[in-house]
C-alpha cells in the first residue's frame, strides 16, 4: 500500500494551503432520516350557525374528484387487507413500510478538513501540505469535490474545537453502518469487523498524538500496534475459512477491508520517519474504507 507524499516533521497549526479556494463555510451535519413526531392538540371546530342549515347541493368538480381519489385509495387498501390475509402479513408489512422513512442505525465519527476542492490536483498538493505538517493529509472525494482531512475524531466535542483554532476547517461526518445481516447473510462477522475498525483507528490516534507530545518514540508506537494488527489478521483468517466456498460480492468486499486494515499496520511497522503523518492518514483510511463498506450493506 502506497502513499503519495513525502512527510516531514509535525507541526501543530499554520498550514499552508495551495491555489485559491474559497474557506468552507457550508455546515456538515448527520441527517436524521427517522419520522418526526407531530405536536399534539385538538383541532378547533368550525362552529356552524343553527339559523343557517346548509343547503343541499350537487358535488362541485373539486368534490368530485376528492370522493373519486378516496374511493380508489380505499378499494386499494381493501385489496392490500385481502392479499395480506393470503400471503401472511407480508403485502400489509410492505405497504406500512411506504409511510415510514428508514431509521439510520450506526456510529458517526468527525473529520475535520482544511479545505475542499473540485480541483483534483490542488487537492492533492494540500494534502502534501498536511502531511508535512503532521495531518493525515487523506483525500477524501464526495461528490464532485476533494475534501483534505486532517484527522478524524470520536468526539463531536473535540472536532469542533479544532475547527474553530483554524480559519477554513470544517466537518464532514463519517458513518460507520451496521450492515444487514438478513440480507447479506456472509456479513454476520462485520460487527466485529466494525468494532476492530474502531479499535484500529483508536490506537493509531492515541499512539500518534503521544509520538507527537514525545512522550515515546517510533520504536515504542510500533510495539503498541503489533497486538492490534495481529487482532485483525486472526479475524481476517478466521473469516477466511469460515466463508471459504461460499463467498459472495459482499464477504470479498468485506474480506478487502480486513486485508487494507492489515496492510495498513505492516506500512507502519517498517517506518522510521514520518510516522504521526502516516499514522493519521491510515487511521482516517480505515474510517473512510469501512464507512463506505458499510453504508452499501446497510439495514
Amino acid at each position: 500500500m502506497s502513499r503519495y507524499f513525502d512527510y516531514s516533521s509535525h507541526k501543530s497549526e499554520g498550514y499552508a494551503i495551495y491555489g485559491t479556494i474559497s474557506a468552507p463555510n457550508e455546515e456538515h451535519t448527520v441527517e436524521d432520516a427517522r419520522t418526526p413526531k407531530t405536536a399534539g392538540g385538538e383541532r378547533r371546530r368550525r362552529e356552524v350557525p343553527k339559523k343557517k342549515a346548509p343547503k343541499a347541493h350537487s358535488f362541485s368538480k373539486k368534490g368530485r374528484w376528492l370522493f373519486i381519489i378516496c374511493l380508489t385509495l380505499l378499494a386499494f387498501s381493501l385489496t392490500v387487507v385481502a392479499a395480506d390475509l393470503i400471503t401472511g402479513n407480508a403485502t400489509l408489512a410492505e405497504y406500512v413500510s411506504l409511510f415510514r422513512k428508514k431509521k439510520e442505525n450506526g456510529e458517526t465519527y468527525y473529520a475535520v478538513y482544511a479545505s475542499k476542492s473540485e480541483d483534483m490536483g490542488i487537492s492533492y498538493r494540500n494534502a502534501g501540505v498536511i502531511g508535512s505538517e503532521g495531518g493525515a493529509g487523506y483525500v477524501m472525494k464526495s461528490g464532485t469535490e476533494y475534501f483534505v482531512i486532517v484527522n478524524v475524531y470520536e468526539k463531536k466535542e473535540d472536532a469542533e474545537k479544532v475547527v474553530k483554532k483554524n480559519v477554513g476547517y470544517d466537518l464532514y461526518p463519517l458513518i460507520l453502518w451496521d450492515v444487514d445481516t438478513a440480507k447479506y447473510p456472509s456479513l454476520s462477522d462485520a460487527e466485529n469487523g466494525k468494532a476492530l475498525c474502531k479499535k484500529a483507528h483508536e490506537t493509531l490516534y492515541l499512539t500518534s498524538n503521544e509520538v507527537a507530545k514525545g512522550t515515546y518514540g517510533a520504536s515504542e508506537m510500533k510495539k503498541k500496534l503489533r497486538p492490534i494488527r495481529e487482532e485483525i489478521a486472526a479475524h481476517e483468517e478466521k473469516y477466511q475459512a469460515e466463508i471459504a466456498g461460499k463467498e459472495d460480492q459482499a464477504g470479498i468486499e468485506y474480506k478487502v477491508i480486513l486485508k487494507e486494515m492489515i496492510g495498513a499496520f505492516d506500512n507502519l511497522d517498517t517506518h522510521n520517519k514520518k510516522l504521526v503523518a502516516e499514522a493519521r492518514y491510515y487511521a482516517v483510511m480505515i474510517l473512510h474504507s469501512y464507512s463506505l463498506f458499510s453504508a452499501k450493506y446497510a439495514e
